[in-house]
Parts: structure tokens; C-alpha cells; sequence
């Protein structure tokens, strides 16, 4: 088969789980986005020769081979959104060098500050753009949201292949933005499906947890001001679980102390091994004002939990996933209130969940798709 060779921008750290024993991204690794490249990443055909561009880690070399996979490392510095700044920015110079030199075919950005620097390099070098957006921005405030809706608006259409996860996705990207794609195609991502469905518990103790960042945009502490607005036998039958690190972690445990909280929720920093709260808990929750495609989301509804999310856009239907109104702290205390007290209610979406996740999110088809995507453009 002809050699393909695909340059990724955007990719915060590579691999993805060597950040995970680097003290020098506490509080700023890498999170869904590079989760979900790792997966395609790593299961592409032999034919397609990949080379990343991403920030350098303490202990880490600037260049290193894996197998197929050509990663080069930039010294970057500062907080995670700085930090993906200044990488994209040295980036489209870095790029300048290793097109020509690698015989670069198809330019791969990631997020808004990657599909606008892959935009312009293939302008400048004639390749093929491919871009996977993972989310769009919802709200307009805030220093670094203008900008993203700006490129978002003027460059998504003019890339030569845009990527969603679902179908659902691209019907938001309509919705909540009026933005209508016609150079789209959706990729279902795909993860490892638990061979075992451990059962749902909804008589006894019903654990709740969350994933993910501990930062403004997740609204932890509508999450924790709800657990003080439960009814006391509600709160008595359930356990809440917060596990990541981010820069208001000492905030939501003082937060949890100040309101008398402690036996009823925990924070736990960030956990290498997350397994056990996938296999026992019940529900999964994201009360996030707005959020990209949520990996931990999927590996929830494949291991068959209750998932209950903000309405931020999330590419599932009310069938597979709870969808709450808002995410004030009286809107989170009522949905679990109505999750807890209705069992046959939490069976289905449960059931539901699994299901889905089974008919679209295989990660055999995951990496194959891609390729697919990638021939296209070729004409391969």
C-alpha cells in the first residue's frame, strides 16, 4: 500500500500516559483530546507513517520513534493554555523544516489553535488539511473563547476535512452555533468495551463519581452545593467521588469542609487507576457549563453507568444519557433525587448506554475509519 505520511498539531503531550508519572504537568496534563489520540494513533495501518509535533516533558527526549509513530518535542512553558499556545505557535515554525524534510502529504490539527496553524501551513505547502475540532464554544465570555469562535467560524469551512465524533455532534455545531459544515464527515471514536457488564447497583449505597479536571468550566462546586441541597435520606443513600487534579482541587476539599460534606462526598486528587470507580459506582456525572468530546463519558456509558451530564451539547440522546435542564446546584440536587428514587428509570439508561456505545464506538473501526479519511484525500 502507497505510504501516507500525516503530520499531527495540537497534541498537548505524546504518549499520553507518560504524562501521567510527570511531575512537571501536575495540574495541566493532557486530558480527553489526547486520550482519543492515542487510541487512533496507535491502532493506524502500517501504511500510514505519522509524525507529531507536541510540548517536551521533564525527562523526555526531543525526538523519539514508535514504530510508526515519529513524535517531536518543543520546550513550552507556563499554565495548559498558554502552554498549548506557545506550542502551536513554535509549531507552524518547527513545521516549516519537517514538511519539506519528511515529504509531509495530509496535515492533521487538533482543537481551534491546531486546525488554524495546519490551515496555513497547507496553504503555504499545498497538502491536505484534515482537523478534528472536539468541541465548539458555547458561551462568548472569557479571555480565550472570542478567538476560538472566530476560527471556528472562519476556518473549520475551509479546511479540506472536518471530524466529529457523532452525528449528534454535528447536529450541535448547528444548533447551538448556526454552523453548518459541508466538508464534514463523522468518526465514532472507539475504546476498549469491557468484556464483563458488572451490575448496577440502585437499592443500596449508589456511588456517584466524576473524572476529569478540577477547573471553573467542570462547576465542581455546583456539584458539591448540591449534595448540601439533598434531602438528608437522599443524602444518606449516596456517595460522590470527584477524582482529578487541576488548580481548584484545595478549593473544592475546603469547599466540601466548610459545608459539613465529608461524609457524603471525596476528593481525590488525581488516581493513575480509575478502574475500580467504573466497575462499582453507579452513576457518572459531568456538570460541565460546556465540554469537548468526554472520553471519560464514553468509557462511563461503556461499563453500562447512569450517566448524567449538562445540557452543554452532548452528542447523546435523553434515551442514553440523563440530560439535565442546567447545571445550577438545585437542578443537579433534583436529577439525582429523581435518578435515585427511580430504579427501572436508571436500568435503562444504563442498558441504553451500553448499547450505543456497542453499535458506533468500536475501536476497531476507530483507526481504520481515519485511514479511510486519509486515502480520501489523496485519492488513494
Amino acid at each position: 500500500m502507497k505510504k501516507i505520511r500525516v503530520l499531527h498539531i495540537g497534541i498537548k503531550n505524546w504518549p499520553f500516559d507518560y504524562a501521567f508519572s510527570n511531575s512537571e504537568v501536575i495540574g495541566i496534563r493532557g486530558g480527553g483530546v489526547n486520550k482519543y489520540c492515542d487510541m487512533f494513533i496507535g491502532t493506524l495501518p502500517e501504511n500510514i507513517e505519522t509524525y507529531i509535533i507536541t510540548q517536551h516533558l521533564k525527562g523526555q527526549r526531543a525526538k523519539d520513534i514508535y514504530g510508526n509513530v515519529t513524535v517531536f518535542r518543543l520546550f513550552t512553558f507556563g499554565g495548559r493554555a498558554i502552554r498549548q499556545l506557545i506550542a502551536n505557535f513554535l509549531s507552524f515554525f518547527y513545521s516549516l523544516y519537517l514538511i519539506p524534510r519528511y515529504k509531509i502529504d495530509i496535515i492533521h490539527g487538533h482543537m481551534q489553535p491546531g486546525i488554524f496553524v495546519g490551515y496555513f501551513l497547507c496553504k503555504l505547502f499545498r497538502k491536505k488539511s484534515i482537523g478534528t475540532p472536539y468541541s465548539f464554544k458555547t458561551v462568548k465570555s472569557g479571555k480565550m473563547n472570542g478567538p476560538a469562535r472566530w476560527v471556528e467560524e472562519s476556518f473549520y469551512k475551509k479546511i479540506d476535512l472536518l471530524v466529529f465524533e457523532t452525528e449528534e455532534n454535528r447536529d450541535k455545531a448547528k444548533e447551538l452555533r448556526n454552523l453548518t459544515f459541508i466538508n464534514s464527515i463523522v468518526i465514532h471514536t472507539g475504546i476498549a468495551i469491557p468484556a464483563i457488564i458488572y451490575p448496577l447497583e440502585t437499592d443500596a449505597k449508589i456511588n456517584i463519581f466524576y473524572i476529569g479536571r478540577q477547573v471553573k468550566v467542570k462547576a465542581l462546586d455546583h456539584l458539591i452545593m448540591a449534595a448540601k441541597e439533598l434531602d438528608q435520606d437522599i443524602r444518606d443513600r449516596i456517595h460522590i467521588d470527584i477524582i482529578g487534579e487541576g488548580e481548584l482541587l484545595q478549593s473544592h476539599r475546603n469547599l466540601v469542609i466548610s459545608n459539613k460534606l465529608t461524609d457524603s462526598i471525596s476528593i481525590h486528587g488525581f488516581l493513575e487507576n480509575v478502574k475500580p470507580f467504573f466497575e462499582k459506582s453507579t452513576i457518572f456525572i459531568l456538570p460541565s457549563f460546556m465540554e469537548g468530546f468526554s472520553i471519560s463519558l464514553l468509557e462511563a456509558m461503556s461499563y453500562g453507568k447512569v450517566c448524567m451530564v449538562n445540557n452543554f451539547g452532548v452528542p447523546f440522546t435523553t434515551k442514553e444519557v440523563y440530560i439535565m435542564e442546567n447545571n445550577s446546584p438545585s437542578t443537579i440536587a433534583s436529577s439525582i433525587t429523581k435518578l435515585v428514587n427511580d430504579s427501572d428509570l436508571m436500568n435503562e439508561l444504563s442498558k441504553n448506554a451500553r448499547a450505543r456505545i456497542e453499535r458506533d464506538f468500536s475501536i476497531f473501526s476507530f483507526a481504520n475509519n481515519y485511514a479511510r479519511a486519509y486515502n480520501s484525500l489523496l485519492n488513494v
